[in-house]
């Protein structure tokens, strides 16, 4: 497991770097693609809204890809459709329909959270039915026996 424990920080690491380079460079990101100082300013206010997010993806799908690899089809469909499905289009919809246009760019990171909470949920059953750490690791005293 040191490897995907490396995995997971490793993504975790890279898409938090992406996360703040998105918020701190949105507007320098928004003048490569168009020269409009209108549209520069709304990507400036929308991307770090929008990748807010960000530093939770990698190791959220991580984890669902752990449970498809160990043969859980249930907790890796649980972990890896909710996001798309369950959470973000419905989110998309409702908030846009009760907070106009900024509801669309929560949408993401809001559903990105809700994921974290849903995965955390989904460890923690783990960690107790099956004595896990984290709901993913062995414990110490039961590697070797």
């Amino acid at each position: 497991m040191p490897a995907f424990r490396t995995g997971v920080l490793a993504a975790l690491g890279y898409r938090l770097t992406l996360q703040i380079g998105m918020s701190v460079f949105a507007a320098p990101i928004g003048t490569a693609f168009v020269s409009d100082p209108v549209v520069v300013t709304e990507v400036a206010r929308i991307l770090p809204v929008i990748s807010a997010g960000f530093f939770a993806a990698g190791p959220l799908m991580m984890i669902a890809m752990h449970f498809q690899a160990i043969g859980d089809a249930g907790r890796a469909a649980i972990l890896g459709l909710s996001k798309s499905y369950i959470l973000a289009m419905p989110l998309t919809y409702l908030l846009a329909g009760t907070m106009g246009e900024p509801g669309i760019w929560l949408a993401s990171p809001l559903s990105e959270v809700l994921l974290l909470a849903l995965t955390a949920f989904v460890l923690m059953q783990l960690a107790k039915q099956r004595s896990l750490r984290w709901g993913l690791f062995l414990r110490a005293e039961k590697v070797g026996t």
